[in-house]
């Protein structure tokens, strides 16, 4: 039988968590293609691709959101809770209004007086997506290196 000791647990704990060991690359290659493709979503203005990137940032959020919370262990960590105010902000309202959710009539006439077409609201949640993507291939870049300084 094979003892443990504290060290070596950590160890393997801080090699499976590093982004370097092979454990990590699906979700930032994810992340970085979601994020690339956002950009040549918003920058050629074509909705058919639409429905191809919503699905694809969600999945990489998702992804994302389940493994920071592998690899830090801790479910309040600033990505995890990132992940879940952009649930909350951008996915939910998109499942409504999906759903043939009407808003209510103020809204409606505040709206009309802005001259915010739905397109716009399309554009805008691609934008929101993009910039969060942003923020995952960022914190994927610099995670290595926090992960190993960083006392478990």
């Amino acid at each position: 039988m094979q003892t443990l000791s504290r060290t070596g647990t950590l160890n393997h704990w801080m090699n499976f968590a590093d982004l370097g060991s092979g454990a990590g690359y699906f979700s930032i290659w994810l992340a970085g293609l979601a994020f690339i493709f956002g950009l040549i979503t918003m920058v050629s203005g074509q909705a058919w691709l639409l429905p191809i990137f919503i699905p694809l940032a969600y999945t990489a959020i998702v992804i994302a959101f389940f493994r920071s919370i592998q690899s830090w262990r801790d479910s309040f960590n600033p990505l995890c809770v990132i992940c879940l105010i952009a649930f909350v902000r951008h996915l939910l309202p998109a499942i409504l209004l999906l759903n043939g959710t009407e808003l209510p009539d103020e809204v409606r006439i505040f709206f009309q007086t802005m001259k915010i077409s739905d397109d716009d609201w399309r554009w805008a949640h691609v934008l929101a997506l993009t910039g969060l993507l942003s923020i995952l291939v960022g914190w994927y870049l610099v995670q290595p290196f926090g992960l190993k300084s960083a006392r478990m």
